[in-house]
């Protein structure tokens, strides 16, 4: 999987890459995302050219502050990549209106199995924003679902896996 953004904030230390290193930063100087402040900020997870179904996902926030910043999330799954400034045009995966509380990581499920080479992680605004992420974990199985098959064998018993 390879991650890429709309923006960063500072190259070098706020990455993309840094949302999928299973590295959990505490000392938030760096070592997460963080995009520049900007329209419809994105985060892009691309599954290497190999269609993946998502089923679920979990975002872990930075823990040191600006959860207010965590608000109106759009996850999308589909096969078209992100469009700086644009709302991203796949399928819907999951929304989160947000924002939590406190430090938090965010469990969020596909209504439906949704496949394609990208999920999109998009903070909705009609202002420009920020979007900061710690590490995402995704979780489904390599190969396109067949909608037909749902009632004939659950997704579960599928290579299940969490990237």
């Amino acid at each position: 999987m390879v991650a890429s953004a709309s923006s960063v904030k500072d190259p070098g230390s706020y990455e993309a890459a840094n949302t999928l290193d299973n590295v959990i930063i505490y000392n938030l100087n760096e070592g997460f995302y963080h995009s520049k402040h900007e329209e419809n900020p994105w985060l892009q997870l691309d599954f290497n050219h190999t269609p993946m179904t998502v089923v679920s996902l979990s975002i872990m926030m930075r823990f040191d502050c600006c959860f207010d910043w965590f608000n109106r999330i759009g996850i999308y799954v589909g096969n078209e990549p992100a469009v700086q400034g644009q709302i991203s045009r796949n399928q819907v995966c999951a929304y989160y209106e947000g924002p939590p509380r406190t430090k938090a990581v965010i469990g969020l499920e596909c209504e439906n199995p949704i496949s394609g080479q990208y999920l999109v992680i998009q903070r909705v605004q009609l202002y420009e924003s920020k979007l900061m992420i710690n590490e995402v974990e995704v979780c489904g199985f390599e190969g396109v679902w067949q909608k037909h098959l749902k009632d004939i064998v659950p997704y579960y018993l599928f290579h299940f896996q969490c990237l």
